[in-house]
């Protein structure tokens, strides 16, 4: 699924980002920041199980999946913040476009907006991630 989310924002280079990789480890992202302008990462979060639908046979699950994108606006003779905030604000808002309430697939419910937060600031660089949620079922086939 990922790929497929990050094939979705790739129309949005060069516009609103300089680059957008999908990533397994945020640590390995942020350890290596944007030189200049705006990067962005899909990276996975987490699934969560509702219990089974069935009673007999085989089991059947809604999954919900959460998944980021992570942000990173290196903005540097910025020393207010101003150009760099303005720069996450656009990214934000072209990636969200992209998203919010586009189906990846027949078996994916639309993706949802779920909690943003700040992740770090340093070194002239702004650290965000917006969350998305999906969901989808999943049967057993015993």
């Amino acid at each position: 699924m990922l790929s497929v989310i990050e094939a979705r924002l790739q129309p949005l280079v060069p516009e609103h980002l300089n680059r957008v990789e999908t990533a397994l480890e945020l640590a390995a992202v942020m350890d290596r920041p944007p030189q200049v302008g705006v990067a962005a990462w899909v990276v996975p979060l987490a699934e969560r199980p509702e219990g089974t639908k069935r009673l007999v046979g085989p089991a059947l699950q809604k999954v919900d999946l959460l998944f980021g994108v992570v942000i990173a606006v290196r903005s540097v003779n910025d020393p207010r913040g101003t150009q760099g905030n303005d720069q996450l604000d656009a990214a934000r808002q072209a990636v969200r476009e992209q998203l919010f309430g586009w189906q990846p697939s027949d078996s994916l419910l639309p993706i949802l907006m779920a909690p943003s937060d700040l992740i770090k600031m340093e070194k002239s660089t702004i650290w965000w991630i917006d969350r998305y949620t999906t969901a989808i079922q999943r049967r057993a086939y015993r």
